[in-house]
Order: structure tokens, then sequence, then C-alpha cells
């Protein structure tokens, strides 16, 4: 049931390259070799947020793992059960309403041994301040956007009525904005234009057994139409 509203780039990666993931069991391996991903995602066209605990041994590409029995995963002191799939391995996934869940947060991993890690972090969506008129033309475009920080990018993609090799370019916030520039716009075909938006941010854990981990977050925002004029 919480299958079509994984991290994207996980699930696609996993299918493009034709393997599944390996389950093993937490209590089978040394606690501190046990890497931590907490994740969360927010699509603006859905009313919840995703949040996604993985654990794996020895590194990032490591085996997945189920907690054992004496071990637990919790959001806000909510224990997570476990799921599987056949591409993402083990996991333990949680929703969350959008408007409950502003401000601040704490994932709480519980190893083998009861050592208890906590690793808090702060949630607020991200969202196009800037109206995109009905048509524009082949000039610099100025985005302002909330809840982003000097340092994001965002991706974006310009879709014609071809539909053709459009790419995702990367735009670095500055002062909460993005400028796309007007060469972008020069090899497109005049006429209605879909833009797409998405944002990723990722940092260390502070908090995790040795073998380290990562907190990452992605924003996908409603796409705009507009039309391409001269």
């Amino acid at each position: 049931m919480t299958q079509r509203i994984f991290f994207s780039f996980i699930l696609i990666a996993c299918i493009a390259s034709c393997t599944t993931e390996e389950i093993g069991n937490s209590k089978d391996v040394n606690p501190a070799t046990i890497y931590t991903t907490y994740t969360t995602t927010y699509n603006e066209t859905e009313s919840n947020v995703n949040n996604m605990a993985r654990f794996r041994f020895a590194g990032p590409d490591g085996t997945t793992l189920l907690l054992s029995d004496s071990s637990s995963i919790k959001l806000d002191g909510v224990a997570i059960t476990a799921d599987s799939t056949k591409f993402l391995g083990a996991f333990y996934n949680i929703r969350k309403p959008v408007e409950g869940f502003k401000g601040k947060h704490t994932w709480s991993f519980t190893d083998i041994n009861g050592k208890l890690y906590e690793e808090t972090f702060s949630f607020e969506p991200v969202s196009l301040q800037t109206i995109i008129p009905a048509y524009i033309k082949a000039a610099d475009l100025h985005l302002s956007f909330s809840g982003v920080n000097n340092g994001d990018s965002i991706s974006v993609a310009l879709i014609d009525t071809s539909k053709k090799g459009f790419d995702e370019i990367l735009y670095a916030v500055n002062q909460n904005e993005i400028v796309i520039p007007a060469a972008s716009f020069k090899n497109l075909k005049i006429g209605p234009l879909e833009i797409t938006f998405s944002c990723k941010r990722s940092r260390p854990i502070k908090n995790c057994p040795k073998e380290g981990g990562l907190l990452l977050f992605e924003f996908n925002l409603k796409n705009r139409k507009t039309v391409l004029a001269l």
C-alpha cells in the first residue's frame, strides 16, 4: 500500500539495474556496521509526507536489514513496522499529513544492545512563490521559492509540445531564487510549455552507528503550464 510513494530515484535505480535487494537480520551483524538512511519525501500534489528508514550492513550498498525484536525504529515516538519489496528490500515507512508535519521531528533507532540513537530534523515544504504568467518569452526567468536554503539546487525540466529529449537541469538557489537563463528557451518550440520542479538535499546523520548514514529530503512540486511566445 505504500509502494507508490517511495523515494522515486531509489526505485528507478533499482529497476534500471534489474537487481533485487537481499534482506538480512540486524541480530546477525555487528551493530556498529549498520548504515542508516532516513528519507523524507513530499509531493506538492499529495496531502501526506512520506518518511522511510532503511538499514544496511556495512555501507550504503550493503544488504538491507530487518530489525530484530530487541531493536526498533520510531518517528516522534511512534514505532514503525517493517515492510519489504523485491526492489527495495527491507524498510520502515510511515506517512503523516503535511499540515501537521511542519516543524521539528526525531528519528529514534535502538540497536540490539539497547543503545539509542536519536536524530532531529526540521521539515518545511518547498514551494514556488512566483506566479508564472500565461505567456513567457525566451528571456531570463527569475523564480522565487520558500522552504529552500542557500546551497540547495532546484531541478527544472522545460517540456515543449515535442516532448523529445528534454533534460532536467540543476539551478543553484541564491537568496531563495533561481534564474533560468534565456538560452534555455531558445531551442524549444513556440507554444505550450510545461515546467517541472524538484529539490533534493542531504546531510550526514549526526547520531548513528559508526558505519554512518544520510538524512535525505526530496520535494516534488506541481508542474506549471505556460505558453512560450515570440
